[in-house]
């Protein structure tokens, strides 16, 4: 029994290290969106799977000029030996052109730093719009209703106000503009979402049948965020090559807010705003 029990003992401890061992685990960085322009609002997405379950938390950031230093830590003294998933969003905002150099570090217990991970992106100058295409603004949910413009507007988000920002026409084969400004008829407004997505964009034919959707094409951290609005507003913008629709005619354009928890009978659906325009002929 002793025997046994000394065993179990033996097993129980095994499971369980001090921190600070030097077995450490790598970050991967992504970069979102994938090809950042100057009017993007930029985040970093780390991730990857660590020896133990102190896994990197609380990044801080640290920009000089084009380098970025993402530095994380764990101060936990006991670490179960487990490999341990994990996920951070890393906010950056906007950034001006340019190519950045990104290096994670990692500070357990103990404090020693060390470099887990590092990658370089770049950030294009925003182009300038295509010959011909004019943005227009469509508002979508809030509580001007003469101003409403939209055809699928969902009025069940009284305290967002979103404006669509897209075109009346466009060629076939062009590249499209597409953009949401957020705002809140309060001083600021907390919203959560499920993972580092943000924001939606899908184009409906005549018939209604989705013919194309904007996240289809990314990747996203599965990683619950958290944005905070105010009356200044939050641009979030994106393009598609309108040569992926099927033929030249009328569409209907979807821009939608994935906010979480916005999605039952009552509210039917998370706050969105839509506007029609034609594609014609290349």
């Amino acid at each position: 029994m002793r025997r046994l029990l000394m065993m179990t003992l033996g097993i129980a401890l095994l499971s369980v290290t001090w921190a600070g061992a030097d077995e450490l685990g790598t970050a991967t960085i992504e970069v979102y969106p994938e090809a950042p322009t100057t009017s993007d609002v930029i985040s970093l997405l780390l991730s990857g799977t660590w020896p133990d379950s102190c896994v990197p938390q609380s990044p801080q950031v640290i920009r000089l000029g084009n380098h970025i230093s993402v530095a994380t830590s764990n101060p936990s003294e006991v670490c179960l030996t487990v490999l341990t998933d994990w996920g951070l969003e890393v906010p950056l905002g906007e950034l001006p052109a340019g190519t950045y150099d990104v290096t994670v570090t990692y500070a357990g217990h103990e404090r020693t730093r060390k470099t887990i991970g590092q990658r370089t992106f770049q950030v294009s100058a925003e182009s300038e719009d295509e010959p011909g295409i004019e943005l227009e603004f469509f508002i979508g949910v809030g509580e001007d209703e003469e101003k409403r413009k939209a055809m699928c507007v969902n009025p069940y988000h009284p305290e967002l106000l979103v404006l669509l920002a897209t075109v009346d026409e466009v060629p076939w084969g062009a590249s499209m503009p597409m953009g949401i400004v957020v705002t809140t008829s309060a001083y600021e407004q907390q919203f959560t979402f499920r993972t580092s997505q943000r924001y939606d964009f899908a184009v409906f034919d005549a018939a209604g049948e989705e013919v194309w959707r904007w996240s289809d094409d990314q990747a996203f951290l599965m990683v619950i965020g958290e944005e905070t609005y105010t009356e200044d507003g939050v641009l979030y913008f994106a393009r598609m090559d309108t040569s992926v629709l099927p033929e030249p005619g009328t569409y209907t354009l979807q821009a939608t807010l994935t906010t979480e928890g916005q999605v039952d009978e009552e509210a039917k659906g998370p706050a969105h705003v839509c506007a029609t325009f034609t594609l014609t002929e290349g």
